[in-house]
């Protein structure tokens, strides 16, 4: 009797993972600003709330918590202001 074996695909290294991590910070602050600025206002929390999302989906819990840092420390200098 034959084992089927399932093909899984390989986990994503610590660089590429924190690499996606940041790209999807980088982009959910661009699309706020850009969203901010020309058509709507206060859509941060959903964005932020998709890239940290995203980011714990691919960078599992190391990724997750650098995510949520990152976008509360972006959320905190680009939303708020002094």
């Amino acid at each position: 009797m034959e084992h089927w074996k399932l093909d899984t695909p390989q986990g994503l290294s610590a660089l590429q993972a924190n690499g996606l991590v940041v790209l999807s910070i980088a982009v959910a602050v661009s699309g706020a600003l850009f969203l901010d600025r020309y058509f709507a206002r206060d859509v941060e929390v959903p964005l932020f709330l998709f890239a940290v999302a995203v980011s714990a989906w691919y960078g599992r819990t190391a990724g997750a918590v650098l995510a949520l840092v990152l976008s509360c420390l972006s959320f905190d200098f680009f939303s708020f202001s002094p």
